[in-house]
């Protein structure tokens, strides 16, 4: 790890700092994330209530019924997978000393909207692949980058949610 300073805008000695905690004491490293969303009380608007942060406005575009007020959930997902990759690749840039001048992520995937309407069950109503164009400017080699690109999309949460199978433990609520 490059010692002190700030590199990217991370300040090293606060990541060193956290690096340092979770080694000596490994029960830091789980961390806890929350988020409430709501319906809108109207069509397919909603809203995510995350931390301090104002309300995040989720929509569908009129060819889902929507208003296209805001994004839709999928769309939001791959924003979520881009910032996830920019803020892994910047970090792990950081922490080597590599300075960038940009990095950009653009995300795209289909998904086939039988699953979705309940058209079919043998379709999956999600993306079956997401492809992930990162674009980065840099005075670092090529080969620098291209490690940097593994490690980001290696160590992404984000990533490893899709990569994965997530166990996900829904509990119902239903009042009259």
């Amino acid at each position: 790890m490059t010692e002190g300073g700030s590199v990217n805008g991370i300040e090293l000695d606060r990541l060193k700092e956290l690096v340092e905690g979770i080694q000596a004491n490994p029960s830091r490293a789980v961390t806890h994330w929350s988020a409430r969303v709501e319906w809108s009380g109207r069509g397919t608007a909603s809203r995510a209530h995350i931390r301090h942060f104002p309300p995040l406005p989720f929509d569908e575009p009129p060819a889902l019924a929507g208003a296209d007020a805001a994004p839709n959930p999928v769309e939001q997902v791959l924003a979520a997978l881009g910032a996830c990759l920019t803020t892994t690749f910047v970090a792990h840039a950081s922490v080597q000393g590599i300075p960038l001048e940009s990095v950009e992520v653009d995300l795209h995937g289909d998904i086939d909207l039988r699953g979705f309407l309940g058209l079919s069950t043998t379709v999956n109503p999600g993306y079956d692949s997401v492809q992930i164009e990162l674009k980065v400017r840099s005075r670092a080699s090529t080969a620098q980058i291209e490690a940097l690109a593994r490690q980001a999309e290696a160590a992404c949460p984000v990533s490893a949610i899709f990569r994965r199978s997530v166990t996900l433990k829904v509990a119902l609520t239903a009042s009259p």
